[in-house]
């Protein structure tokens, strides 16, 4: 998203990143819509219009970052004042004779942290109705583009509230893919030149091996650890490879993340049930058949038809936040590290995930 920012004048767009992912209410969320407005060189003029209306003293609330009760007027307030942001930004493109591309990570993150407070789906959803009403604006549609991103997929956390329509405008593209094995190799030959540190044939092949799946993030993950873990005379070969990948495995840190989303994006029971798919994948390399996964779904939901229906929900869920990836009819980890650390966590006779939640 940043490089797309970076890259976006010589495509005609201005272009602002925010990220909402510590974001706790909707004012908050409108804050980076001013924040983003901010950032952009002759938006001044613009926003001074705002700071001289009723929305004056919101905007100082803004800046103080106070909490926003939902009692407060100012909670009333964020969707005008919302709006009016976004046509700040519409005039500054049109200004320009540009389009304005507004790039916003963790949006998921924060729809569930509404959940989080409002049980019920009411914020949410009130929120999201809001924010497709605003992309949809007749004066805003040619002008204000939006990208989204998340850790977790929005159109999963919409699903579950049945609320796709509010997200319906978007195109949804699940899978950037990992890096081509000749293209990790060049990162690799880069990243061993930076730091002096000769990668041989043997050692390159076995690290590619090991890491599976080519995303950038894994790689550097094995190459870090070799750089922070060897010893000073320690020659690099397969052997120093496997050492170092059993012992990042272990730590499991890097990965704790991929257990926590299930139970922020997953209400019970569905994160046990999405847990047991899991565990029923991770154990054969080649992954697990459809038949194999209803029958462990089976011991959570007698009904075929209902286990038939959260069997296919749980599956796009787990594929579309890249848990999981079909293979010749099977469903498999997507990232062979991942499926280590799964098996290492919650093998036979580990912890069975997630504990359930407390009630109230």
């Amino acid at each position: 998203m940043l490089k797309l920012a970076d890259d976006a004048p010589a495509k005609g767009f201005l272009a602002a990143y925010v990220t909402v992912e510590s974001v706790t209410d909707e004012l908050g969320f409108v804050a980076r819509l001013l924040d983003a407005a901010e950032s952009l060189d002759g938006s001044k003029p613009l926003l001074q219009r705002l700071r001289e209306s009723t929305f004056a003293g919101i905007l100082g609330r803004i800046r103080k970052l106070g909490p926003v009760e939902l009692r407060d007027p100012a909670s009333e307030a964020w969707q005008k004042l919302g709006e009016e942001i976004a046509l700040v930004l519409h005039e500054l493109a049109r200004s320009r004779g540009r389009k304005m591309l507004l790039l916003v990570d963790e949006v998921p993150v924060f729809v569930l942290q509404l959940l989080k407070q409002d049980p019920s789906g009411g914020r949410a959803r009130v929120f999201l109705h809001w924010f497709r009403e605003l992309r949809q604006k007749p004066e805003l549609a040619g002008t204000v583009r939006w990208l989204l991103a998340g850790s977790i997929g929005l159109d999963n956390v919409a699903r579950r509230m049945s609320l796709s329509r509010t997200i319906n405008d978007f195109y949804v593209l699940e899978d950037f893919g990992a890096f081509q094995e000749e293209k990790a190799r060049e990162l690799l030959s880069a990243w061993s030149e930076t730091f002096n540190l000769p990668l041989d044939e043997p050692t390159t092949a076995r690290l590619i091996e090991r890491v599976g799946w080519l995303i950038p993030y894994h790689l550097q993950l094995v190459f870090s650890a070799i750089l922070d873990e060897r010893g000073e005379k320690e020659p690099l070969s397969p052997a120093l490879v496997d050492a170092v990948y059993e012992r990042l495995i272990g730590r499991g840190h890097y990965f704790d993340h991929w257990v926590e989303r299930l139970r922020e994006e997953l209400s019970t029971p569905d994160d046990q049930q999405a847990m047991a798919l899991l565990r029923a994948a991770a154990r054969p390399p080649e992954g697990a058949t459809s038949s194999t996964l209803a029958a462990t779904l089976s011991r959570h939901i007698q009904d075929p038809d209902a286990r038939e229906q959260q069997l296919r929900y749980l599956l796009g869920v787990l594929q579309s936040d890249g848990y999981l990836v079909e293979v010749d009819g099977k469903y498999r980890f997507r990232s062979s590290m991942l499926r280590d650390f799964w098996l290492r966590r919650f093998g036979p006779g580990k912890s069975q995930g997630p504990s359930p939640r407390k009630a109230g």
